[in-house]
């Protein structure tokens, strides 16, 4: 599962709040982006030329998420050496040929990880320790569990991030497909700011 508000920032301007920074890649995989939006819309639309190429072939082969994950890395470090940079932050995840789950992530200098978790951005800081502590220490999260800890986490930063909104999306990836569901909106309660006073 891949989570992210719908909120695109220039600055500290918040510029639109009803974009999907969660995308569909083929059937099999999906792909999350953050920071410079416009530099993920490039990327988006690389990954969009390459599906092309590749459909040309007509040898069966799809794009799975860990060959995508390869692939970004390779060509954003070729950016970076460039001195041409994606000022970006992926999430790639997915379900492997073999029907296994996979989460990685790359930044703008092709710097690439795959984990169980993965954030970016402020969430680093303030969710990913949250999402560690929920974590069953002996099997995976349960979809349940999934879903659960992902709402708190969008809640916690729309209370915490000042250039944050209440809408997020969230990809799924089954064994079947891979699906964006959502806008939802995160459950809050403001009523102790009526005990902020002084200021």
């Amino acid at each position: 599962m891949i989570a992210a508000d719908t909120l695109v920032v220039y600055g500290n301007t918040c510029r639109y709040q009803d974009v999907d920074r969660v995308m569909r890649i083929n059937r099999n995989t999906i792909l999350g982006g953050g920071r410079d939006f416009a530099d993920v819309q490039a990327v988006v639309r690389t990954i969009s030329h390459k599906i092309i190429e590749d459909h040309c072939f007509q040898d069966g082969h799809h794009l799975s998420p860990k060959s995508l994950h390869s692939w970004l890395t390779r060509l954003l470090y070729n950016r970076r050496n460039k001195r041409d940079k994606l000022d970006v932050d992926l999430v790639i995840g997915g379900m492997t040929p073999n029907n296994k789950p996979y989460l990685g992530y790359v930044d703008s200098r092709g710097t690439a990880l795959t984990s169980d978790v993965v954030t970016t951005g402020f969430s680093r800081v303030l969710v990913e320790p949250l999402i560690r502590e929920r974590q069953p220490r002996h099997r995976p999260f349960t979809y349940v569990e999934a879903v659960n800890a992902l709402r708190e986490c969008m809640k916690v930063l729309f209370y915490r991030d000042t250039r944050s909104i209440e809408y997020y999306t969230i990809g799924v990836c089954s064994r079947d497909e891979c699906k964006i569901k959502g806008p939802f909106k995160a459950k809050t309660c403001w009523k102790i700011a009526e005990l902020n006073t002084g200021f």
